[in-house]
């Protein structure tokens, strides 16, 4: 069976995004963020999902973006929902 493959968004602290091909993976999710995963919404908009690093305030990764209701620390990816 072969694995979908999604465009996303793969969103760096202190730099631009860059649009990327991934699989629909766990595991490519979790090589992408640097450990396990977690997901959320941006505030007021439900089409958009951000997939981050579920431990990235405690493992010492760098601050990301303001998302309205927190902050993402580490890497994330935006995927269309």
């Amino acid at each position: 069976m072969e694995t979908q493959k999604l465009k996303a968004l793969l969103i760096r602290p202190n730099e631009l995004p860059i649009e990327i091909e991934i699989e629909d993976k766990l595991e490519e999710y979790q090589k992408l963020v640097g450990g396990y995963i977690e997901t959320t919404y941006i505030s007021n908009v439900d089409d958009v999902v951000l997939i981050c690093n579920d431990e990235g305030k405690i493992n010492g990764m760098n601050p990301n973006r303001d998302i309205g209701h927190d902050i993402i620390f580490g890497p994330f990816i935006e995927i269309g929902d």
